[in-house]
């Protein structure tokens, strides 16, 4: 899905522009430390590990390469993609909150030195200023989103990298332990805590957003577990979510499953 809003949003910039990704993550400070000791015969912006040259951000932003009377991106397509993306990052620190509040504490208690958190914390440390220059570059976009569609789509791109090298890093090394070391009656109450943060506002967008998400058998366990109150809000707020993801990733988006 961020992989998708990447794609749509890089088609805000016309001409294409070409992005270079780089490999690791560094701070905003050192990214500006290297901008300044690049080429002058080839400017750069770098912004958290990502690469957009001075000429591919002019070519994209040139007022002669569109016609001002017709934007290329509404302004109602830009807060859309601008709200997702910060709804998006919200979910992500609610995440790493209850995981460092919740789960590792109970696991920590339950296995002991068979489980060594700190990979799960630099990778959170590493997400964090990414996600914080996301939210900007979002921001960014609303004002100009011509201009600032090529570093906001290549943060998109540098944001689902990290986040799937996480999930890996969950799938392989953390839930084998939770299944070994925690039992199924502390998971459930850890389960419900984590999902008693979600803040009420919150709700009618996280229910349909993980469902969206979500596989047949996840979401089948997801409303068996939701609740007759939950599902039929679901049932509500599925079509307003359905909208908001259709202003931001086109018409052709399904949503037969949020749509009852």
């Amino acid at each position: 899905m961020i992989g998708g809003l990447a794609d749509a949003v890089k088609a805000s910039a016309v001409p294409p522009v070409s992005l270079v990704v780089a490999d690791s993550a560094p701070t905003a400070a050192s990214g500006m430390e290297r901008a300044a000791q690049a080429s002058p015969a080839a400017p750069s912006k770098r912004t958290l590990g990502v690469s957009v040259s001075s000429q591919q951000t002019s070519r994209a932003a040139a007022p002669s390469q569109r016609a001002p009377e017709v934007p290329l991106v509404s302004r109602r397509r830009a807060v859309a993609v601008r709200d997702y993306i910060t709804l998006l990052c919200e979910e992500m620190d609610r995440h790493h909150e209850c995981a460092e509040r919740i789960l590792w504490p109970i696991l920590s208690e339950s296995a002991g030195a068979a489980i060594d958190i700190r990979p799960y914390l630099e990778s959170r440390d590493a997400l964090t200023p990414i996600v914080a220059g996301l939210r900007a570059a979002a921001d960014q976009f609303v004002d100009d989103p011509e201009a600032g569609a090529a570093l906001l789509a290549a943060l998109l791109r540098v944001v689902r990298d990290r986040i799937d090298e996480h999930v890996d890093h969950l799938d392989q090394d953390v839930l084998p332990l939770i299944t070994r070391y925690v039992s199924a009656e502390d998971y459930a109450v850890a389960t419900r805590r984590m999902r008693s943060t979600i803040a009420p506002h919150r709700v009618p967008w996280v229910l349909p957003w993980a469902a969206r998400l979500a596989t047949p058998e996840e979401r089948h366990r997801l409303m068996r577990e939701a609740g007759v109150g939950r599902r039929a809000l679901l049932a509500m707020s599925g079509r307003a979510y359905a909208r908001l993801e259709r202003r931001v990733f086109g018409p052709a988006i399904r949503h037969s499953h949020l749509c009852p």
